[in-house]
């Protein structure tokens, strides 16, 4: 009796799992192509939007009342500093405060001298210690192909 309840069970996780998957499936699909759609839809809104001055606010945004809905457009501000450009700038200059210099393991030679054995096991040891490891659960769902339709 017991075993036919565990082999019940076996069945229904065993079908739920292939219901599971098949939905999982078909939603991945569909949300492939809602993401193209909704690209496609936003540069054609942001199009709009721009050729249309009397959309444009005192702010220099975009904005459309439908009645129910708002799509605003504005543009967002983000500042990058060019590093090597201002180590440039700060070496004409004599600007010798504002340059540090930054220690680091080139990896490559320790990679090689690991491989040739000429780092000992005791530090090998420690520099293990160093490693960190990242393990990232990816599901994955795919059609299977029948042999032949390739």
């Amino acid at each position: 009796m017991a075993r036919k309840k565990i082999g019940e069970k076996a069945v229904q996780s065993t079908d739920k799992l292939k219901n599971l998957v098949k939905e999982y499936y078909v939603n991945k699909e569909d949300e492939k192509t809602i993401k193209k759609l909704l690209s496609e839809q936003n540069a054609e809104l942001k199009q709009l939007l721009t050729e249309r001055e009397d959309f444009k606010n005192s702010d220099g945004d975009y904005v459309y009342n439908t009645g129910e809905l708002v799509c605003k457009l504005s543009n967002r501000l983000t500042k990058t500093l060019n590093e090597d450009k201002l180590l440039e700038i700060a070496k004409k200059h004599a600007l010798n405060n504002l340059i540090k210099t930054k220690e680091y393991v080139d990896t490559d030679i320790l990679e090689d001298l690991m491989y040739k054995g000429q780092i000992p096991d005791d530090i090998k040891a420690e520099i293990a210690e160093c490693i960190q490891v990242k393990t990232t659960p990816t599901l994955t769902v795919k059609a299977l192909t029948k042999k032949g339709d390739n």
